[in-house]
């Protein structure tokens, strides 16, 4: 009895599992909306605040040239039996000089992190919260990533 409810369990999950696309959306930058001047039309780009921590910056009103890893963001999120899920994850690819010597980068995902004790919360990249995120190796994108 219990062999068969657990082969039927594992079976439901693998086929919800198959059922999903795992999308990367196409490169882009953020801009910000607001009714303050000072901060209408800013790009933000992603700044260093601590070991492998980033967070989000303001970086002017000049468009980000689109190779410009530090400002260029992407959605990650699932399309399950043809219908794209609501919800997803911004990341952003941290470059690094590998022990090669070479440029390589690593996904970062937003993270938003709240104090109940108080009215603040503070977005940060943090490669620490990936176990959290979904992220999207290249070869499950639709696209080139």
């Amino acid at each position: 009895m219990r062999a068969t409810f657990f082969t039927g369990l594992l079976a439901g999950i693998a086929t919800v599992v198959a059922g999903q696309n795992y999308v990367q959306s196409d490169p882009f930058h953020l801009k910000l909306t607001s009714t303050d001047a000072t901060l209408d039309g800013q790009y933000l780009h992603s700044c260093h605040t601590g070991a492998s921590t980033s967070a989000l910056c303001m970086r002017g009103r000049g468009k980000p040239d689109p190779g410009d890893l530090r400002a260029t963001y992407r959605w990650n999120y699932t399309v399950t039996g043809g219908v794209p899920s609501k919800t997803g994850v911004l990341t952003w690819s941290k470059p690094f000089l590998a022990p090669s010597g070479a440029l390589s980068t690593a996904s970062q995902a937003l993270t938003l992190h709240n104090d109940p004790a108080s009215n603040v919360a503070a977005l940060s990249f943090d490669v620490r919260w990936l176990t959290h995120a979904l992220f999207v190796p290249d070869s499950m994108c639709r696209q080139p990533c």
